[in-house]
């Protein structure tokens, strides 16, 4: 009987290119195209997963998806190949298996297989690891996962296959800390999630404090060009003092009052614009202009003072506090 099997070539012993601090770098430069809906301590678990696979994001090998606020990390079946190579004990694997025609009457294909049976051979073992993937188990529903069903449709048998592989694999090459190899559990294929729904859009309110800073400073010092053609209207004047003054009851406390910053901040000809970017440079959220006065009001007097040297207002002389 002839051996079908493929025999990959051991890869054992090659050292991931990078660190994990080279890792967090590198994502942190290019976080805006891999990785734009991370928080910060998710975009360091993205390295360290990265790292211990020895998967690159950059070549896309590994990436990160968002379902339902929670984040999981996906690689395709080559990434599984390849980590079970590496290990220097992968000796191949057969053909799949089918089961029959599924009779459940869903035309999505028509004929599509019950499951799919695949068995890996791992060197050092005396039988072959299998594992069985059944197709509405892992079938997305239509436009559920971010390419809907096509490819279901188009090639069931293919990716029934896939998903049992990669289930195969994952039995046959589990983690080893010891040797630092292996298949780790935070790692799952695109084909097994596809079930699991459509990843979230990336949101806006996940950007950090200064990039919202230097957003909103953008927006405010690069106003939209004019055309030559049309005549410019005069722009609103946009202060703060008369509806801070009026809402705001002085304090009689030591430190910068509201009062005392409405003040300076018209005498200064500051806008709420201006005010609420000097907001975000102070770790807060960068309120929208009408939230100004409300969110002035809260602060303490220290973190008022602290606004009044973002607006380079000159508050530290007598008769400025009260």
């Amino acid at each position: 009987m002839t051996d079908s099997r493929a025999v990959v070539p051991s890869t054992a012993g090659a050292p991931p290119a990078l660190t994990s601090g080279d890792m967090l770098r590198g994502l942190h430069t290019v976080r805006s195209v891999l990785a734009p809906d991370l928080s910060d301590d998710e975009l360091k678990l993205f390295a360290m997963v990265a790292t211990r696979s020895g998967l690159d994001p950059f070549a896309k090998q590994v990436y990160a998806v968002k379902r339902k606020g929670r984040v999981t990390f996906q690689t395709g079946i080559d990434g599984y190949r390849s980590i079970a190579a590496r290990t220097g004990l992968y000796d191949g694997q057969d053909e799949p298996e089918y089961g029959p025609a599924c009779e459940c009457g869903d035309d999505r294909p028509k004929g599509h297989p019950e499951f799919a049976t695949v068995r890996v051979y791992r060197k050092g073992v005396s039988r072959p690891i299998a594992a069985t993937a059944f197709w509405h188990e892992y079938v997305p529903a239509a436009g559920q996962s971010g390419e809907g069903d096509a490819m279901w449709r188009r090639m069931p048998r293919v990716m029934i296959a896939k998903v049992a592989e990669a289930l195969a694999l994952r039995k046959a090459f589990p983690y080893d800390p010891e040797r630092r190899e292996g298949i780790g559990a935070d790692i799952y294929t695109a084909d097994e999630m596809a079930q699991a729904g459509r990843p979230e859009a990336p949101a806006a309110s996940q950007q950090t404090a200064r990039e919202r800073v230097a957003q909103r400073a953008a927006a405010i010092a690069e106003p939209p060009a004019e055309r030559e053609d049309e005549p410019s209207p005069e722009p609103p004047v946009e202060t703060v003092a008369e509806e801070i003054v009026g809402e705001f009851t002085p304090v009689p406390v030591a430190g910068l009052s509201a009062q005392s910053l409405a003040s300076l901040a018209r005498e200064a000809g500051r806008t709420k614009g201006q005010l609420a970017v000097a907001i975000g440079a102070l770790g807060k959220p960068v309120p929208a202009p009408t939230d100004v006065t409300a969110v002035v009001t809260a602060l303490t007097d220290e973190e008022r003072g602290r606004l009044a040297d973002e607006l380079n207002l000159d508050w530290r002389t007598p008769g400025q506090v009260a």
